[in-house]
């Protein structure tokens, strides 16, 4: 516990520096106080937290291996015959426990605490900034569409106020949606929110029934943002995105990697541990550390890796979001078979 306490505490520290000075210029741009600052990482903090979990527990469980390997500890159990799987399954069911934690905290706090950095970061640190941007609107024609709105956040993928025009062949409006807001959902579509739609028939304009989509193109580009959303929420987004004939490849990805992400608490330790624990002779404290490492950040390029490409449509989003950590699974089923064969 104290291992993993101390090596959650440095993971993030170590986080939480990387994030202020990748920011450092940006609070300068905006005239940020320190005030705002605090107010933004008091928010931000869980969000770091949440990315310090799984890295410290495997980390954690290394070093905790290598110790006992350094002290001779593992041969002493071995030649007891007791064997270190068993001796050092607290570790694994530790893991195991603190994964639906996990789950829960990302699921139920994670996304209110994110709302809340955006809402900071737009209302008070880039107020002033956006208040001018306010006054000249947004523009922006994509094919036979032109949209028209107060306000566009292309890292949330929002825009605010939003009025789109439907262009016919002679280049004149055909139709008109308004809405108070719309929201990216990825292949350039979007979510509009309280809308209400306007045709031109004959020279006639009547309000007909609104459309709760539209697509965009890929011209007016936008992040698709989920991180303000549980996982039920985007499984609903998604559904709703499917029924309206829409793409939700881009939802369903994130909808997967949410789902996959708690179990890297239990396999990423658990590759480690049966690595470790395979002999004798045991592997070297230095070598289990290094394993872990390469462990650990490979999973990190993996995962975001596979989310792109999933996200792109170059992968089923199943094998998207599950990919990365089946992966691993394999990897941990791999040294727990060469340990069977040991034992």
């Amino acid at each position: 516990m104290q291992v993993g306490a101390l090596t959650f505490s440095a993971l993030f520290a170590a986080y939480f520096l990387i994030d202020v000075m990748d920011r450092l210029e940006w609070f300068a741009r905006h005239g940020a106080t320190g005030l705002e600052a605090l107010r933004f990482y008091a928010a931000r903090a869980p969000l770091l937290a949440s990315r310090a979990v799984p890295m410290a527990i495997l980390v954690a469980t290394s070093l905790t291996v290598s110790l006992l390997a350094a002290e001779g500890e593992l041969l002493g159990m071995r030649a007891c015959g007791i064997p270190a799987p068993r001796a050092l399954l607290p570790l694994f069911l530790l893991s195991s426990l603190v994964a639906p934690l996990y789950f829960a905290f990302n699921n139920t706090v994670l996304p209110r605490t994110n709302a809340l950095a955006d809402e900071i970061k737009r209302t008070e640190i880039k107020d002033e900034y956006l208040r001018s941007w306010q006054s000249a609107g947004v523009w922006h024609r994509s094919g036979s569409t032109v949209v028209q709105a107060a306000r566009l956040d292309p890292e949330q993928g929002v825009a605010r106020d939003v009025t789109i025009y439907w262009l016919g062949a002679d280049e004149l409006p055909v139709a008109r949606s308004d809405a108070t807001s719309m929201h990216h959902i990825g292949g350039g579509n979007w979510r509009l929110v309280d809308p209400s739609r306007i045709e031109i028939e004959n020279g006639t304009a009547h309000r007909v029934d609104p459309q709760r989509y539209a697509e965009l193109g890929e011209s007016l580009e936008a992040e698709v943002d989920t991180m303000h959303m549980s996982v039920a929420e985007i499984a609903r987004e998604a559904d709703a995105t499917e029924r309206a004939g829409l793409d939700a490849t881009t939802l369903r990805v994130d909808y997967y990697a949410k789902l996959a992400d708690p179990f890297s608490c239990i396999v990423l330790p658990a590759a480690v541990l049966f690595f470790a624990v395979t002999g004798p002779p045991f592997p070297g404290p230095a070598q289990t550390l290094l394993v872990s490492g390469i462990i650990g950040v490979v999973y990190i390029l993996f995962s975001g890796v596979a989310t792109s490409v999933g996200h792109g449509g170059g992968v089923p989003p199943i094998v998207g979001g599950w990919g990365p950590i089946t992966v691993f699974a394999f990897v941990a089923a791999g040294f727990a078979s060469r340990l069977w064969r040991r034992i």
